[in-house]
């Protein structure tokens, strides 16, 4: 799913923050004009984060 509030990033698969769909960690993604950022949850603390920004190297 995808959620854009006014003026701020878009938030892809922000229901399964409190609903995951498997037995993995749930994550979510926030875009922005220039970075993406990628967070995995477990038991509401972050368990993993990785962040891209635009022209970062690959």
């Amino acid at each position: 799913s995808l959620s854009h509030p006014p003026g701020g990033p878009i938030c892809l698969n922000p229901g399964s923050l409190s609903s995951p769909r498997d037995y993995s960690p749930p994550s979510y993604a926030l875009l922005s004009s220039d970075s993406i950022v990628i967070k995995s949850l477990l038991g509401g603390s972050l368990l993993a984060q990785m962040e891209l920004t635009a022209g970062s190297p690959q």
